[in-house]
């Protein structure tokens, strides 16, 4: 991005990207991108998430079972 000012500046400089540039993303990129992503890569930074994840699923569950027992009523 910063060896190429068309990119850097890009709404000022125009619509279109460089296709002759590394930092293109063509389909090659992508399907790349696909494929890596059903990787599993635990890190320190993806802990939070997880357990983030994790209070939403139980908050989701008790929401629900709260639900459910008012409709038997």
């Amino acid at each position: 991005m910063w060896k190429s000012p068309k990119i850097l500046f890009w709404p000022l400089q125009g619509l279109s990207f460089p296709k002759d540039t590394i930092d293109y993303v063509g389909l090659e990129q992508v399907s790349m991108l696909f494929k890596k992503s059903f990787k599993l890569n635990f890190s320190h930074s993806s802990t939070p998430e997880i357990l983030g994840l994790g209070v939403i699923v139980i908050l989701t569950l008790h929401w629900l079972i709260k639900r459910l027992g008012q409709n038997k009523l």
